[in-house]
């Protein structure tokens, strides 16, 4: 065995699996603590008396030991050296029954430290007629071709034994990731050479299989190890044991995190895949090891506001200090806004209220002999005007109006024209803007100067919510080269404006394009629940084609939403108080669950009425993150909740008339134009549902929303 590397301050090298951290997670608070003091004292010396560190007798794996926690409680830890693998705790029985047939390997194809259960795969019971095996989900594959994807022998017949895409699901808990995300990548359709190129054997040089210290350093075994070098780093990890895919990215998660990439990267993942996750680590690893001079600045941006403030919250706990000031967060609007006033920008952002005004006066102009309504107008301002900056009647006989639904010729456009001329005279009459319009200066603005912001790369979470002005403006942030742009969306999730694509904005990705498909956050029943809100909807891959799947697991399995409808908006209330009350009850803080709604109306009845009942809440709104120390339930309306996440989320008035909002949607006469409104709803519930780890309660009165019955 190689010389082994001990922590910063001499003690043993200490490893903690993301098994661990998941039966660390579902350990009670008292006992939490309890382990952490435990892991200090082993961390500073393994031999300090009281921890009895003990063989377990009979294990398949004779490195496994049990470590004393308190007087019922044992880690299971595989030493191996002086290294110390802690690999799981639980109650004394459990622990054992856990540790009895594990086994800590390094696999002989990839190098990768893997753990796993050898229990025999049971012998079918003998009969006259043998029946006929079903087809294996990888009975396309050879051992020797499943082996150099990092499946050892011990769990081949386990492998073999997999018929239907659900049997593979059920087997996560008994594979460990890097065996795991090999088969789920082919399961979900991915070519054996992509597999093998990303997963597979290291090369023709044999594997040292005693050698644990090489394999700890691996790539691939930082997807279910976690060195410990420090005492400090020890407690930031177990405080935040809910948030362990922080620390643990994936294969294919660190692979996007630590690629070179030639030009822009575009990465698609539904929800609670880690993209944001993603993106934080990106921003993190190009500051660190790419763009390293004093005044290289990274730019990540996103749509939402709170979900700006809530990734600086993320860098802040895992950057560096000098690190983090190179890496500039702000959402897109304030970035273009505030690089506009800087240069003298004498414009101002028209505010909602004023809208309606110009809207009112513009609409005045509207021709008598034609049906249009007023939302047909906005919708074709927001749809075709403003994307393509027209300016003017000549250039809008010439408009693409391509999926606008209702045809328009040269007369019908000569005679609406007076509108959109009218509305624009207000705008510049008043000296106001839209976003649009600033996204376009600061676009010009940008290439006149020849871009002096200084960025060296800028990342881009939830892009399907941006304009095409929007990501015009960003293609001019920085400089065309290696690792400039970096795009992590989903159009599932796509709730605000209108289908763009990257390729249109001069962003081309072809042969950049990437896919998460673990699901960390939602349960399968939550996230299939939600899916089918979605069901037989195109959507696109942000780049002008259609996605053709979504492709998507999840890792953990929970109890099934659960709806429950009352008489009248009364009936509700009192429900909802009594979850409040169950939540309490359970010792379920507050602050873990979330009640969202879908307008700012209904927010603030929700508000007074937990008011009322002496029931602590917070409002989550542009300045106030859900992170924020004051306590009680979150609420916050479906729109401002999206890019974050809680234990347990309750939908409040879903009912027919609100979801979907009658006001987004009947408006719109225009059947394509319906058509899109639903389209966003549905995305809009989808990505409501998505927001919860653990549970999904569902609460109306009347009748039902249409799309959940």
């Amino acid at each position: 065995m190689t010389n082994q590397r001990t922590t910063s301050g001499g003690g043993p090298r200490v490893a903690i699996s993301i098994e661990f951290m998941k039966s660390f997670s579902a350990l009670p608070s008292p006992i939490r603590k309890k382990v952490h003091q435990t892991l200090t004292k082993f961390q500073i010396s393994p031999g300090t008396h009281g921890l009895n560190l003990e063989k377990i007798a009979g294990a398949a794996d004779a490195t496994m030991r049990s470590l004393r926690v308190g007087d019922n409680y044992r880690a299971v830890v595989s030493q191996t050296g002086d290294i110390y693998f802690f690999c799981w705790v639980d109650k004394h029985d459990e622990a054992y029954r856990w540790a009895m047939n594990k086994k800590l390997i390094v696999s002989p194809s990839t190098g990768a430290l893997e753990l796993i259960a050898v229990e025999p795969i049971p012998e079918p019971a003998p009969s006259a007629e043998k029946p006929a095996k079903p087809p294996g989900l990888f009975d396309r594959f050879s051992d020797e071709q499943l082996c150099d994807l990092g499946v050892p022998d011990e769990l081949l017949p386990g492998v073999r034994a997999i018929v239907t895409e659900k049997d593979l699901d059920d087997r996560e808990g008994s594979f460990p990731p890097v065996v795991y995300f090999p088969l789920l990548a082919l399961a979900c359709g991915d070519s054996y050479d992509e597999v093998l190129a990303e997963y597979g054997r290291l090369g023709d040089t044999p594997v040292d299989t005693s050698d644990f210290s090489k394999a700890l350093d691996s790539e691939l075994s930082v997807a279910s190890f976690k060195v410990i070098d420090s005492s400090i780093e020890l407690q930031d990890l177990l405080n935040a044991p809910l948030e362990r895919w922080r620390v643990f990215l994936h294969p294919r998660q660190r692979k996007l995190v630590e690629m070179s990439a030639s030009g822009p990267v575009r990465v698609l993942g539904s929800a609670g895949t880690g993209k944001t996750v993603v993106a934080i680590h990106r921003a993190r690893h190009l500051a660190k090891k790419v763009f390293t001079g004093p005044n290289d600045r990274i730019l990540l941006t996103t749509f939402t506001k709170n979900l700006a403030a809530d990734i600086r919250g993320y860098l802040e706990q895992i950057c560096e200090p000098d690190i983090l000031k190179r890496i500039e967060v702000k959402n897109i609007d304030a970035w273009a806004w505030n690089y506009l006033k800087k240069k003298g920008y004498g414009a101002a952002h028209v505010t909602e209220e004023k809208q309606k005004t110009y809207w009112q006066n513009a609409l005045a102009h509207r021709p008598e002999e034609k049906d249009f309504s007023e939302q047909f107008y906005k919708d074709e301002w927001n749809q075709i005007i403003q994307p393509q900056n027209i300016e003017t009647v000549e250039r809008y006989y010439r408009a693409s109006r391509l999926g606008r639904g209702r045809r328009l010729d040269r007369k019908d456009r000569k005679a609406i024209w007076p509108v959109f001329d009218a509305y624009r005279a207000e705008l510049v009459m008043n000296n106001a803007k839209e976003f649009e319009d600033i996204y376009r200066d600061a676009a010009e603005l940008l290439r006149r100067d020849g871009n002096q912001t200084g960025y060296r790369a800028v990342i881009v979470d939830e892009a399907q919510d941006l304009s095409l002005s929007a990501f015009r403006m960003i293609r001019h942030l920085v400089p065309e080269g290696p690792n400039d742009l970096f795009l992590v969306g989903d159009a599932r999730q796509r709730i605000y404006g209108y289908k763009n694509s990257l390729s249109a904005a001069g962003i081309n990705i072809r042969g950049r394009g990437k896919r998460l498909y673990v699901n960390y956050r939602t349960t399968r029943q939550t996230y299939h629940y939600a899916s089918a809100v979605l069901e037989g909807i195109p959507f696109d891959d942000l780049d002008g084609e259609e996605d053709p799947r979504d492709g998507c697991r999840s890792l953990t399995s929970g109890e099934p939403p659960r709806y429950r409808v009352f008489n009248d908006s009364d009936g509700e209330l009192e429900g909802i108080a009594a979850l409040a009350q169950r939540f309490r009850a359970e010792n379920i803080p507050l602050e873990t669950v979330c009640l969202a709604c879908r307008t700012g109306a209904l927010l603030q009845r929700y508000r007074a009425f937990f008011a009322s009942r002496d029931i602590p809440c917070h409002e989550i709104t542009g300045e106030q993150s859900h992170r924020a120390k004051e306590p009680g339930i979150r609420i916050a309306t479906m729109h401002r909740i999206k890019g974050i996440e809680f234990d347990y989320l309750i939908l409040a008035s879903a009912c027919e008339g609100i979801i979907p909002l009658r006001e987004a949607v009947d408006p719109r006469e225009n059947p394509t134009d319906r058509k899109l409104a639903e389209k966003q709803e549905r995305s809009l519930l989808y990505v409501a549902l998505t927001r919860a780890r653990k549970g999904v309660f569902i609460t109306g009165y009347g009748e039902k929303s249409p799309y959940l019955r």
